[in-house]
């Protein structure tokens, strides 16, 4: 299943926005570091604004439970591993939600 239809699944309309307007400045974010036209510290405190963001999220704490992020030497990676964490906390979250059914 991809992202987006996770992001189908969840029931606050207020987080589907949000997550998606976090997914599409990832994406362009990628897109400008491969056309080498966004500046660098601007990408850096996107991610470590969405590290800090998600790592107090009930649903995915347990996987970043660690103070000193682990970040690739990548931007571009980095911008993969929030992509990630992101899947990581919607897919957690709809577990939850069904459960609680």
């Amino acid at each position: 299943m991809d992202i987006t239809e996770l992001i189908n699944e969840l029931k606050d309309t207020k987080e589907k926005v949000e997550l998606c307007n976090e997914l599409i400045k990832i994406n362009n974010y990628k897109i400008d570091i491969l056309k080498h036209t966004e500046d660098n510290s601007k990408i850096e405190m996107f991610i470590q604004e969405m590290i800090n963001k998600y790592r107090t999220k009930n649903e995915v704490k347990d996987f970043y439970l660690s103070k000193e992020d682990k970040l690739y030497h990548s931007l571009y990676d980095n911008l993969n591993a929030v992509e990630r964490m992101i899947y990581n906390y919607i897919l957690r979250k709809i577990v939850i939600d069904d459960n609680n059914k």
